[in-house]
This record gives structure tokens, C-alpha cells and sequence, in this order.
């Protein structure tokens, strides 16, 4: 038999032992809402003779004590301290309460038993265990205590609570402190040497954890739901280790002397250590380690938790008392913010670290915790990058739960560098160190801010200056013309030249090559001079002449550069995503982009990639802030343009200038070039196909309808091709009637200098007829001198062959009718490359001229491009008709070779034409190649007075289908003058 004085003096003998709260989860439990008194206030109570054991039992509301010295156990009301005792076995320590039986274990060392005990009645029922038993720990997932024994022979039994049957498990290092553990199904031992042990409750296979040589008397141990610890307090070591329950990584903190028990309490997130020597309870911060002493009675030797009176009861072995302790408030802790975002406007796209927005706009989000589960608010500090943070002008969200989201935003920011800070602050009025966003010291990001300019009366820039420009004519008036006319003004008409306006100003170019204010009022004056000719077609603006209107008034260097256009329209090859595709990467590297609405015939500016849509500036429609904005509103000067847009025009800054060629047609045709490499760019009405083989190339239409109109009629459009960095050489550029009426065709060349040339030439056109024109690019390097020059007129024809549209079976790309001065050979049509494509040879001498017709050996060089497609050789037939000036008989021969010689005809000697009798050409995987034909008419028949008696003035070339009749058809001619059909 041992006695209290030498247990308490021998440290292989643990005396005390806490009791563990297994059979309920803290977490589940509805706990009595009670004001509770300050932190520390004690109430003792009498109890049996050396105490050292206590648990709480929540059904009949009772604190249960061991007494160690009387042999029995205590039942103590937790609200007035009544009491009752109940006799166990001998030297009784440990204590756990079996909420499935309503009972008390309890752990008697002197006999080698434990004994349940009814809570109601205080019945009896003993069982044997092994030598020594020491505490005990109820497990609801297999209905056992399992008990741990100080006898050398090392045992945890586990002891089934409705039959008593026992199984007992090894354990080498002399058990001591169990708990259970609900959350990985274990139970945990503390023991004698410095392990802390996992035990399957299942198999009793266990994992151990070493907490350090010094660290060894591990009497008690506890269980902390909300960080997912066990809490193991070294009686030797003066610790408490908190030990994570899935990896076994430990933390220790400091607590008193001789400590040999511990209690988890889930109302203030702390666990309790009862310290024998020192004679206090210390409470211990779960996320902190924040340690609290509070006096006690005599030898506290164990600590228990009950969350109906929301107080700490604690066993004095020296005093025969245990202590009831307030535990006081819920300790106050600071929010943490867990993670720090920028946003765009629309709080879903992030702005990179350093990243350029040109909104005026910043959304900040934060994920705040609070380990209190109060609620916290994002304070954030935002200041331009050359002022330091002095907490002054912040801004603050609402209050969100713990876990949740923290948003704040910030409109009307300044252009510049920006950096910012942030803090949670929970409703306590805790708050946490303030967090840098990013990497301290960087920008965080810049503002750079698309400016709006308006065509209309607005505040935008102010009402002064759009009322200097609103009500002023527009492009002289032109587009003002037709049925679909936009209208006589700026306010009218004025959405692409105010676009262009905002998009200068947004790079800094504030004054213009005149030296003027860059508005839409100098704009305007400025293209509708006749000196720089921009505006085009019906008062459509020529989109590179922002680059020249940009050159700097002092250098004369463009300081904005015109990249070209995308557009998408009925059968064009470019689709919706590619044109998003091209704009997000603008617009994502900070490049504003002027977007067209074809069903609005409207510009306006594409500023920011949103996540489902883009910021806009509107010139007319001022207080449309995106491109999806979900309702039309005249009054608030609201558009809603669904998300669509049919066509960019693109700028940046000017590192050089670009040159290029701008086409602009507008009347019933299509526009069509090929370039000296033969490569296509336009559209053939006849195939609707858009062809964009010409690097860099583009091909649109541009239209603009009235912008007060809020579903206007489909304007008139203009068509456009640009060319960037034309090479030399010749481009025939094709005019290709699609109904009849006038057409004008405006060509600007744009040099390296910034400079542009013009050349705008007019006629009348219908349906399926074809202008051809010469355009050649010298290779001067700084200049391209514009000389459109019409070189044939006709028709392109096409049929179908055997019922079958072929999509124009046979082409006559290129048909000239040239006279030469001088006898020499005329070159061949080589390819290049090889390829099915041809260049035709320059031809010189003069053209068309009174003094080339007075001249005696003229000869006519015919010049023709035919591409056979997929018509059978055997089923094609050419005939070239020419016509005289005196009706002579023909009669004469004409010779040529393709490029490899395969192709020859001779003549039929028939009034007024030339039959082609032989045809021999190489095919390629069955496809005919083009056939290129240069032949020489010689003049003949010449009067005794020296003068012609007979000159061709045109010849037609007819390509026919033996089975379907002609398939296509073109005249060329000397002159320039308009035949008619």
C-alpha cells in the first residue's frame, strides 16, 4: 500500500491524472448561454481526502471527484456545490464519464479494478484489470474505457462498458494519460518516457511519437477538436506539447511546476494545465500559446471542463477542495488575412503586379479568417507610389463572416504608380499588422486612363468645349448624303474621328501636327481640308490619317501608328473569336482599341478586358461603362450592344512610321488587289470569298449611321483595304461591279515619313463588271507616288457547268492592250517560284497617246492572265476578238509560250478574229494551271502617205465551255475611256 506523501515524492510515480471528456464532442454540444465572471474567479468546495481525479458528467449536471486518500468518489452539483459521495475501490485515481451507460469509471490502483458507477443511483460493478490501473477514457466508437496501468508490466486493456470483456495491448513505455481522440478514431497515451502514443482503437496497433529526452512523465493528456491537437503536459519537463493528431508535429510551451493534468475548453479556445507545485491553473492560447495563471488551492493535481456553468474545476490533493474557476470571455484575437488581390473593375479580372489598367477604377479583395469566428472588415490604404502610408483616406469593406471574402474598390483614380496595404479588423476592433500587396517597394499597379471625349454635348472632357464642336458640319457635309446618311454634324456623325480622339489623347499626343488642340472639332477641320484629304467615300474617316494627324509639330515624327483593322461580316473568313482574340492581347498590354458596331454603324473604344465583357469609352452614348450593360436608355445616354462588335481598328505608340497603302471605294462593288507576287487581298463578289494573302494585309467595310438613332438602318458602307509596307513592284487593284451607279475610289499612300499622298478617281459601274488598275510602288524607300492608272474594263462572267456552280470555273485575273514603240521580243511569264502564279512584265513606251498612234510600226502587245481552274482542257476554248479601226481583214499571226512552253495557237483567218486552235497545258493533281498569254499584233497594211490604215483600239478575250457557253469574258482597250455594253 502506498500513501500520498511518498507517491507525490517519487517522479516515476505520476500521482494525478486528468479525466478525459471521450464519450461528447465539444464541438456538437449546445452550450447554456451564460454571462460569465472574470477570467480566474474561484469558488471552492469540500470533497473527500486527497482528491486527484475529476470528470464532468452533463446529464445530471455534476462534477465527479476522486478521492485518492477516502477511497471514494464525489458527485458535486456544478451550480451550488451539494455533494455526495460514493465508495469505490482503493487509492482511486482516474475518472471518465460513459455517456451511453450513464456511468462513472473509475480507476482504483490499490486493488487492480475498476469500478462503474451508475450516476443516478451510485450502484456498483467492478472489473479486473491489470496491475495498477491509472486512468481511465471512454471511447464511443467501440462502446470500451480503455485504461492505461502504472505497473511495470506496461498494459492498456480496453474494457467492453456492457460486458466488461477486456483486451489488453503492450505498451513498453509505461502508459500514464489517455484520452480519446473522435476525429481519427484513436486513443492517445501519454506515457511514462517521452512518447506520445496513437493506438487504433480497433486492432491496438499504435504509432509513436517521441517528444524529446526531456520530456518524459507525460501524466496527462487532452484532446482539442478545433486545431485537431493533443495536448501532452511533461510533469519533468514543466511543459505542455501540442501535438498535431496526423503527422505528430509538436509545439511546446512553458507551464507551471509539477504539471500533471490538462483540459481542453472549446468556448475560449484554450486548454487548462493544473501545476502540483506551483499551485495554479494556467490557461493556454490553442493558436497563440498565450499563457494566463490563476491561483488554485493546494497541490492542483487535476482539471476538468464544464460548459453549463462555462468554468474549469480543478482537484486540490493538499486542500481536500476542488475549485470551481471562471473561465472567463473568449479570448480576443487579431484577424489574419489570408489571401490579397487587385482587381479590375469588375472584381473577376486580377491586375497583375506592376500591371497597367485604363480604368479609372480598382477593385481589392481579401480572404479573411478570424480564429474567433467574429466577423472582420478589409481596411485597405492606397496611395500613389511617392507618397509613403501615414493610415490616412482608407478604405474599408463591410463585415463578412470568417473564411468569406472582403471586398473594397476605389473609382476616380488619378492617372500614375500605385502601391497599397491592407488589414483585417474583426468587430472587436482587433486588427491585424498591416500586408503589404505584392512585393514591398514595387508598383503594384498603373492607372492609365482611356480620357472621354464626346461627338455630342456632354461634360466630357467639359460642356465648353463638345459645345465648340457638336453642332459643326462633318466632312464637309458628305455624310449627309444618301437614304442611310448618318447626318450634316459632328454630333451625327462624328463616333469614329471622336474614337480616334480619345485614343491620342490617352497616348499623350495633346497637340497635333498643325499645332492645334487634338478635339474633335480640329480633327474634323483638319481631314477636311483639301490639302489632307481624310475623310473618304460618304464622310468615312481613313483611319491611317490619325497617325499623320499625330506627328509631333516641333520633329514632324508621327507619334501614333496605325496596325490595321480585323472585321467579321456575313461570309468573311475572320470570326468573333478571332477578333476577340486580337483585342484582348490589345487591350491586355494596354492599348485601347476602337471597335465597330455594324448594326449600331457605330465607334467606340474597347479600353479593358473584362471577364465576360470590356470597359468602353462611348463618344456618344457618354455613360455606357461596358459593352454588355443590359439596357438602352436615351435619357441616362445608356447603349446596350450585347456583347457584339463586328470590326477593330488598331493603334499604339509610333516607334517609327508605317507606311502602307489605304484603299477606300465606295459605290455597289467590291474591292480586290493582287500584289506583285501575285497574292490576294478584297473580296470576289462572284465567289464571296474574302481572300487576306497579303502579309499584314486587311480587308473591311466601314459605316456610319446617325448616333441618336438607338437601332439606326444598316449604313452605307465603304470599302476598305490597307496595306502595310507595300513591296515594290505592281499591284492591279480590281473594281468589281455588284449593282449599277457611280463608284469613287480614294487611294492614300502613307511613306516613311509620316507623309500621305492621294488620288481619288471616279466612273460608273454594274453588275459584274470590272475595272482593272495599275498601282506601282517604287522602290524609292521614303516615298510611294500614288498613279492608279485603268489598264481594262469588261466583264467577269460566270456560269455553272453541268449544273454545278463552279464558283467561276474559269478566271481572267489580268488583261491589258499595250502599244510598243520598237520591234524587241516580248519577255515571257515566268514564274518566280514556280507556282501557278505570275507576274506580267512591265511594258514600256507610251500609252494610248496621239504621237504613238501617228507612228508607223507601232505594235499592240495583248497582256493576259487566265486562270483555267477546274475546267477540263478538252472542254475549254478561247477566242480573242479585236476590233479595227477600218474593219480590215485580220491577218496575222500570234505566238506565245507558258512557262514551260506547253502552251501554242495559232490564227483563223476570219474577219475580226483570232481563234485559238491548240491547247496543250500541265495539270497538277488534275487542276489546270494558269495560262499566261503575251502575244504581239503587228500592224499591217499601210497607205503610199506613211499613215496606219489599220489600228486595234480594244480586243476582247472570251474564254467559252464547249457544253455551257461562255464562262467568262474581258475587253481591254488603249484608252481610259468608259465602253459601253
Amino acid at each position: 500500500m502506498y500513501n500520498l506523501k511518498d507517491m507525490i515524492s517519487l517522479r516515476n510515480f505520476v500521482l494525478v491524472l486528468f479525466v478525459v471528456f471521450s464519450s461528447f464532442s465539444f464541438a456538437n454540444l449546445a452550450f447554456a448561454q451564460v454571462v460569465n465572471p472574470p477570467a480566474g474567479t474561484k469558488i471552492d468546495y469540500p470533497v473527500g481526502s486527497s482528491p486527484i481525479g475529476v470528470a464532468f458528467d452533463n446529464v445530471t449536471n455534476s462534477i465527479w471527484v476522486t478521492n485518492w486518500g477516502s477511497g471514494t468518489v464525489s458527485k458535486v452539483n456544478i451550480n451550488d456545490g451539494t455533494r455526495v459521495d460514493y465508495a469505490v475501490g482503493a487509492l482511486p485515481r482516474g475518472v471518465a464519464f460513459d455517456n451511453v451507460t450513464n456511468s462513472i469509471w473509475v480507476a482504483n490502483s490499490g486493488v487492480n479494478t475498476i469500478s462503474k458507477v451508475n450516476i443516478h443511483t451510485g450502484t456498483r460493478v467492478d472489473y479486473m484489470v491489470v496491475a495498477e490501473p491509472f486512468n481511465v477514457a471512454f471511447e464511443s466508437v467501440t462502446n470500451s474505457v480503455w485504461v492505461t496501468t502504472a505497473g511495470t508490466a506496461g498494459i492498456i486493456s480496453k474494457v467492453d462498458i456492457l460486458t466488461g470483456a477486456r483486451t489488453d495491448y503492450f505498451d513498453w513505455y509505461y502508459p500514464r494519460g489517455i484520452i480519446f481522440d473522435n476525429v481519427t478514431n484513436s486513443i492517445w497515451i501519454g506515457n511514462y518516457f517521452p512518447v506520445v502514443s496513437r493506438v487504433n482503437i480497433y486492432t491496438g496497433a499504435r504509432i509513436d511519437y517521441a517528444t524529446g529526452l526531456s520530456k518524459e512523465q507525460l501524466s496527462g493528456v487532452a484532446f482539442d477538436r478545433v486545431t485537431n491537437s493533443v495536448w501532452a503536459v511533461s510533469s519533468f519537463a514543466n511543459t505542455v506539447s501540442k501535438v498535431n493528431i496526423f503527422t505528430g508535429a509538436m509545439v511546446d510551451y512553458a507551464v507551471g511546476m509539477d504539471s500533471y493534468s490538462v483540459a481542453f475548453d472549446n468556448v475560449t479556445n484554450s486548454v487548462w494545465v493544473a501545476s502540483y507545485t506551483s499551485n495554479f491553473v494556467s490557461k493556454i492560447d490553442i493558436f497563440s500559446g498565450v499563457k494566463v495563471d490563476y491561483t488554485t488551492g493546494v497541490n492542483p493535481s487535476a482539471v476538468a471542463f464544464d460548459n453549463i456553468t462555462n468554468s474549469v474545476w480543478v482537484t486540490n490533493a493538499g486542500s481536500n477542495t476542488v475549485s470551481k474557476i471562471a473561465i472567463g470571455g473568449l479570448a480576443q484575437h487579431s484577424p489574419t488575412i489570408v489571401t490579397l488581390g487587385q482587381f479590375k473593375s469588375d472584381g473577376i479580372m486580377p491586375i497583375a503586379e506592376g500591371g497597367v489598367t485604363t480604368e479609372p477604377a480598382a477593385v481589392f479583395r481579401a480572404t479573411l479568417s478570424d480564429i474567433d469566428n467574429d466577423t472582420a472588415k478589409l481596411q485597405v490604404e492606397l496611395k500613389e507610389l511617392t507618397q509613403p502610408f501615414d493610415e490616412t483616406n482608407l478604405l474599408e469593406s463591410v463585415f463578412v463572416s470568417s473564411g468569406s471574402i472582403a471586398t473594397t474598390s476605389k473609382e476616380m483614380i488619378a492617372d500614375g504608380q500605385y502601391h497599397w496595404r491592407a488589414r483585417a479588423v474583426d468587430n472587436n476592433g482587433n486588427q491585424s499588422e498591416w500586408q503589404e500587396f505584392g512585393i514591398v517597394g514595387n508598383i503594384d499597379f498603373v492607372v492609365k486612363v482611356v480620357p472621354l471625349y464626346t461627338q455630342v454635348r456632354s461634360n466630357y472632357p467639359s460642356q465648353a468645349l463638345t459645345t465648340s464642336w457638336f453642332d459643326k458640319t462633318y466632312a464637309n457635309g458628305t455624310g449627309n448624303i444618301g437614304a442611310e446618311a448618318c447626318g450634316p454634324f459632328i454630333q451625327d456623325c462624328g463616333c469614329a474621328i471622336t474614337s480616334a480622339v480619345m485614343v491620342m489623347r490617352y497616348y499623350g499626343i495633346a497637340t497635333s501636327t498643325d499645332n492645334q488642340d487634338v478635339n474633335p472639332l480640329n480633327f474634323n477641320s483638319w481631314l477636311s481640308s483639301a490639302s489632307n484629304k481624310g475623310y473618304v467615300g460618304n464622310g468615312n474617316f481613313d483611319w491611317p490619317k490619325a497617325a499623320e494627324y499625330s506627328k509631333n509639330p516641333l520633329s514632324g515624327i508621327p507619334r501614333l501608328s496605325y496596325d490595321g483593322r480585323r472585321d467579321i461580316d456575313d461570309n468573311y473568313n475572320t470570326t468573333f473569336g478571332d477578333l476577340t482574340s486580337i483585342t484582348d492581347i490589345y487591350v491586355n498590354s494596354g492599348k485601347p482599341v476602337v471597335i465597330w458596331s455594324k448594326n449600331k454603324g457605330h465607334f467606340l473604344v474597347a479600353t479593358e478586358k473584362l471577364a465576360t465583357t470590356y470597359s468602353v469609352r462611348d463618344p456618344a452614348w457618354y455613360n455606357t461603362k461596358t459593352l454588355q450593360s443590359g439596357i438602352t436608355s436615351r435619357a441616362l445616354k445608356i447603349r446596350d450592344y450585347s456583347n457584339q462588335f463586328t470590326g477593330v481598328r488598331l493603334y499604339s505608340n509610333a516607334s517609327r512610321p508605317v507606311a502602307g497603302i489605304s484603299l477606300n471605294l465606295a459605290s455597289p462593288a467590291e474591292l480586290f488587289i493582287v500584289d506583285p507576287q501575285g497574292r490576294r487581298l478584297g473580296k470576289d463578289p462572284v465567289s464571296n470569298i474574302v481572300y487576306n494573302e497579303i502579309l499584314g494585309g486587311s480587308y473591311g467595310v466601314d459605316g456610319i449611321s446617325n448616333a441618336d438613332v438607338e437601332d439606326p438602318p444598316s449604313p452605307h458602307e465603304v470599302k476598305n483595304i490597307w496595306i502595310p509596307n507595300p513591296e515594290v513592284g505592281q499591284y492591279i487593284t480590281k473594281v468589281i461591279g455588284t449593282g449599277t451607279g457611280s463608284y469613287t475610289l480614294d487611294s492614300l499612300a502613307y511613306d516613311y515619313l509620316g507623309d500621305s499622298h492621294s488620288q481619288t478617281l471616279t466612273a460608273q459601274t454594274q453588275s459584274a463588271f470590272v475595272d482593272e488598275y495599275r498601282l506601282n510602288v517604287p522602290a524609292t524607300g521614303e516615298q510611294i507616288n500614288l498613279d492608279l492608272a485603268l489598264t481594262s474594263q469588261g466583264y467577269d462572267e460566270c456560269s455553272t457547268l453541268n449544273g454545278t456552280n463552279l464558283g467561276c470555273p474559269a478566271r481572267i485575273d489580268f488583261l491589258s492592250l499595250e502599244k510598243i514603240s520598237n520591234s524587241a521580243e516580248v519577255p515571257e511569264l515566268i514564274s518566280p517560284t514556280g507556282e501557278t502564279r505570275y507576274t506580267a512584265p512591265v511594258v514600256s513606251g507610251e500609252r494610248g497617246t496621239t504621237e504613238v498612234k501617228a507612228k508607223l510600226y507601232d505594235e499592240t502587245k495583248l497582256l493576259a492572265l487566265l486562270n483555267t481552274r477546274s475546267v477540263p482542257s478538252d472542254q475549254l476554248c478561247a477566242v480573242f476578238d479585236d476590233t479595227v479601226k477600218d474593219n480590215a481583214l485580220v491577218n496575222h499571226l500570234i505566238k506565245t509560250t507558258d512557262n514551260q512552253g506547253k502552251f501554242s495557237f495559232g490564227v483563223s483567218s476570219s474577219a475580226n478574229s483570232l481563234t485559238l486552235i491548240e491547247s496543250v497545258r500541265e495539270t497538277i493533281a488534275g487542276q489546270l494551271k494558269r495560262v499566261c498569254i503575251a502575244e504581239t499584233i503587228s500592224p499591217q497594211n499601210f497607205n503610199t502617205s506613211g499613215v496606219a490604215t489599220r489600228e486595234v483600239n480594244q480586243i476582247t478575250l472570251t474564254v467559252r465551255n464547249t457544253n455551257s457557253g461562255i464562262l467568262v469574258k474581258k475587253t481591254a482597250g488603249h484608252n481610259s475611256q468608259t465602253i459601253d455594253y
